[in-house]
């Protein structure tokens, strides 16, 4: 079809198109003139006009509006290459598609390649044009995308330079409004999610087209966009030129000469969505498209395009196409400047899962990463070097023993449990390392891990805080209660009787029964040879009457070098107090560092202003209706849930009406816990909703109950699977140092576990909590850090400063307090890292696994307590395992969903 033919049809179509249906067919026969073929393409336009994509850009239509640009002599005189040309012997010109100030554009066939192109010449040859036209093919040629023109090679031909690039058949954006004059708002949404993906594509690259409008926008027989002419674009680092391209596109700075960056594409943006939707450009003097009939969101997206300041402009313009209506509620609430609801949160599609290969792998790291955790957890503590042999029945009833042959009869009552006292003889060893044989710990004398018993003619009304449970010094000592303390073996270490003051009492044997040499008991009782000990002064008071005291000192073996100091104390013949002590208790006792008063009492003050203050702000939020109610209420009910159950079983019990006074302590405790750790979420989630919501995807939609998630699920097991292979790395060090180095001192065993299976999952119950506690208050400093100092990776370091000070002063060896303090940091640093790079709820994964993992007296699969070994091992192995299910579930369901 010739250029005349179609210059024909166009005119006849727009001589018909705007008149009245009633008249239209009057006017196509009088404009035809008899011409039946004319008539029929015309009717044919005018049919499929009804059909969007084939309206928008049928190619006949389409050629007509190419041809028409030119007069017939304009196109006799100025075409350079008629129709049937061969050009560099591959290319065949077909028409020419039309002329712009970067050159003429050709439709033509590649005779190799046997496909449409579009030949775009070039007709000065000034070195910056040719230097422009390259430009344009080499900065085209970095971004491939369905929604950008793509651009094939350069070449020459009759003196002319020229690019070949892929032919679009069809129209140009500026050519259908000027047609129609607008879109209806669904098709003109639909172009323009797919201009956003095609520029989000160049931006991607750093490629900043600088010349976006609808001249540039070209549509296809399908509907599909293609952005094309990157004539004056460039990478965003090496733009020199200002002031190219068209000023009625222009942003204010780029017209102003001050800078061009990735927002200034989102201005055209702004005036290209607004012309789609009203066939009009806004006035450049202020940046208000106008009254539009539209709906509201897409105005406001557009007045955000088009804010004069450029920081006030949506990021991207895929965070333009998620704020249209339909697209992703997270970035198009962020798109409009608006703090995004926790729903839209929740709903954000912008972070995906673990493939079911990464999913596998991280499974396949934990189930190696444990039992090598385990062994080398059981190697680091002090359990290690002196180990417990004897479980706490086994030593409650040798307790009972040694109070039977003391003469004190075994009372209803009774409270037992582990107890870790020997650490003045671990600094004492690392202060003489040769004062002791090696293995010394391991012989429990003197005790490093103590048991103490306690009995009572009544019930116990315990008082400690914030549980009250029954230990070694509450509640205090009454009428007729006795204590002792054994060591791991079973020999006798301390006692501290309160024996009625009548005879024959409720705790005492008849006189008759009682011990007459009660010196040797005791002794015997404590495996002490009465021939290395000689008569000294004694040096303490006893809690208790008396009225016959002695003291001894000695030593416990001939090898052994420390000075034992034995004190003992009887009533009417009855022992009362027993104690052993020594040389090594003038060395500082608890592993907690030096704190001076002013450093404890600015703590306290630091820690009273935070807490303050989260109450302030998290009341000014829930005012402004900005907080999240439903997830601060659900991370208070899971600390309340989880403090109360702590509570109430490690709670010593009794049955009478001081247990309403525990059950209203634990009831207060928790849930002053639950409103401080609400309070803290209140103040801090709105602001990291509103300036790191992608920090918060996959824990909105778990507190929102979609635990089958499989960003969810992926999140979790990140978290579980990376802090475990750092806790490995960390305790292999801490193993191999506390099996090679003497002086080393061995980690703390937590011991409460050991005391009951209730006791232990008390502390598993505290140790999820106190994970919650540890993820909220940490979030907290990081964003105080992080608006204080801009640089995130420095905020993040201060940050895993201030949490290690307390590791790094609670080692007596130096060296060792600097490794725990520098692996304790890497751990904190580790942790920020998933909170940046996951989210919040894989960090949240990562602390609480870590805190369970503290759990480390149980950790000994060859012990008596290996079977609150495999229940932490097992707590974070069940998640992994649950996390890689749900996400095979997904995949799954995707294939059966593609089958179908």
């Amino acid at each position: 079809m010739t250029p005349e033919r179609l210059h024909r049809i166009r005119a006849v179509y727009e001589a018909a198109v705007d008149t009245p249906e009633a008249a239209r067919q009057a006017v196509i026969e009088r404009e035809c003139d008899g011409d039946a073929e004319l008539r029929q393409e015309v009717e044919r336009l005018l049919g499929a006009r009804e059909h969007l994509p084939d309206w928008l850009s049928g190619p006949l239509l389409g050629a007509a509006r190419m041809a028409s640009t030119l007069t017939q002599p304009e196109r006799a005189g100025r075409v350079h290459f008629a129709p049937g040309t061969v050009l560099a012997q591959r290319y065949r010109i077909v028409y020419l598609l039309g002329r712009g100030g970067m050159g003429e554009v050709y439709r033509a066939d590649d005779l190799l390649l046997g496909q449409p192109v579009a030949l775009k010449f070039l007709p000065a040859a000034s070195d910056a044009a040719l230097s422009r036209f390259r430009n344009e093919v080499r900065t085209a040629r970095q971004v491939s995308h369905p929604n950008v023109c793509r651009v094939y090679d350069i070449g020459e031909a009759d003196g002319l330079t020229y690019l070949s690039m892929e032919y679009v058949d069809g129209e140009d954006l500026a050519s259908l409004l000027r047609r129609i004059g607008k879109l209806p708002q669904d098709k003109a949404l639909e172009i323009a999610r797919q201009l956003c993906a095609g520029l989000a594509a160049a931006h991607e690259k750093g490629v900043i087209h600088r010349d976006l409008k609808p001249g540039n926008i070209m549509l296809d027989g399908r509907g599909h966009v293609r952005i094309t002419d990157f004539g004056i674009a460039g990478v965003a680092a090496q733009i020199r030129d200002l002031g190219s391209g068209t000023p009625d596109y222009m942003s204010p700075e780029q017209l102003a000469g001050k800078e061009v960056t990735l927002r200034s594409d989102i201005y055209a943006l702004g005036i290209v969505l607004c012309e789609l939707l009203t066939g009009m450009r806004p006035p450049l003097q202020r940046a208000d498209p106008g009254t539009t009939a539209f709906d509201p969101a897409v105005e406001r997206v557009i007045q955000r395009c088009l804010d004069p300041d450029p920081e006030m402009r949506p990021p991207s313009a895929l965070a333009v196409s998620a704020a249209l209506p339909g697209g992703d509620p997270l970035a198009a609430a962020l798109a409009r400047g608006e703090t995004p609801s926790p729903e839209a949160v929740a709903a954000s599609q912008q972070q995906e899962g673990l493939t079911r290969r990464s999913a596998g792998w991280c499974f396949a790291a934990v189930l190696v990463f444990a039992p090598i955790f385990a062994i080398c957890s059981d190697w680091a503590t002090i359990l290690h070097r002196a180990p417990l042999d004897r479980p706490a029945e086994v030593l409650a009833f040798r307790a009972q023993q040694v109070l039977d042959e003391l003469g004190y009869r075994d009372e209803a009552v009774n409270a037992y449990g582990f107890d870790q006292s020997g650490w003045p003889y671990i600094a004492y060893l690392n202060k003489h390392s040769n004062a002791a044989p090696a293995g010394v710990l391991g012989t429990h004398r003197p005790a490093v891990i103590t048991f103490w018993y306690r009995q009572s003619p009544v019930s116990f009304r315990a008082d400690s805080f914030p549980t009250p449970a029954v230990n070694y010094d509450s509640p205090g000592m009454e009428l007729g209660m006795v204590r002792l303390r054994l060591d791991a073996k079973g020999r006798l270490i301390a006692l501290d009787a309160r024996p009625s003051q009548r005879r024959g009492g409720s705790n005492l044997i008849s006189n008759q029964e009682i011990t007459r040499d009660p010196w040797s008991a005791l002794f015997r009782l404590a495996e002490l040879d009465p021939a290395r000990f000689v008569p000294a002064a004694p040096t303490m008071m006893p809690g208790s009457p008396f009225n016959s005291r002695s003291a001894w000192t000695g030593t416990f073996e001939p090898a052994r070098p420390e000075s034992v100091h034995v004190e003992a104390a009887s009533w009417a013949g009855q022992p009362v107090y027993f104690s052993i002590s020594g040389e090594w208790q003038t060395q500082p006792a608890p592993p907690v560092g030096p704190y001076s008063v002013s450093l404890r009492v600015g703590l306290s003050a630091c820690a009273l202003l935070v807490v303050v203050g989260s109450v302030v702000l998290a009341v000014w939020n829930l005012r402004r209706g900005r907080a999240d109610r439903y997830g601060a209420w659900a991370i208070a009910a899971a600390a309340f849930g989880l403090m109360l159950g702590s509570g109430v079983l490690g709670a010593s019990h009794v049955p009478n009406l001081w247990e309403m006074q525990i059950l209203a302590r634990l009831l207060s405790w928790s849930s002053f816990v639950a409103a401080l750790l609400a309070a803290l979420y209140l103040a801090i989630e709105p602001y990291v909703r509103r300036h790191w919501p992608n920090a918060l995807i996959s824990w909105s939609r778990f507190r929102a109950g979609r635990i089958r998630d499989p960003l969810v699920a992926s999140h979790l097991l990140i978290g579980i699977t990376t802090v475990l292979a750092f806790e490995v790395t960390q305790w292999a060090l801490l193993a191999a140092g506390n099996r090679t180095i003497r002086t080393w001192q061995p980690i703390p065993a937590l011991l409460e576990p050991l005391n009951g299976y209730g006791r232990f999952v008390a502390e598993l119950c505290a140790e999820v909590a106190a994970g919650f506690f540890s993820s909220i208050a940490l979030l907290l400093l990081v964003v105080l850090m992080r608006i204080f100092i801009k640089r995130l990776w420095l905020a993040d370091l201060l940050v895993a400063g201030l949490v290690s000070i307390g590791v790094l002063l609670s080692y007596i060896n130096p060296w060792q307090s600097a490794i725990a303090g520098a692996m304790n940091i890497a751990l904190t640093y580790l942790v920020l890292w998933l909170l940046r790079r996951f989210g919040l709820l894989s960090a949240l994964a990562a602390i609480v696994t870590n805190q369970i993992l503290t759990m480390t007296a149980p950790i000994a699969l060859s012990s008596w307590y290996a079977g609150r070994s495999l229940v932490i091992l097992a707590v974070p192995a069940a998640v992994a395992a649950w996390s890689l299910w749900v996400v095979l579930s997904a995949y799954r369901r995707e294939r059966r969903h593609w089958a179908t």
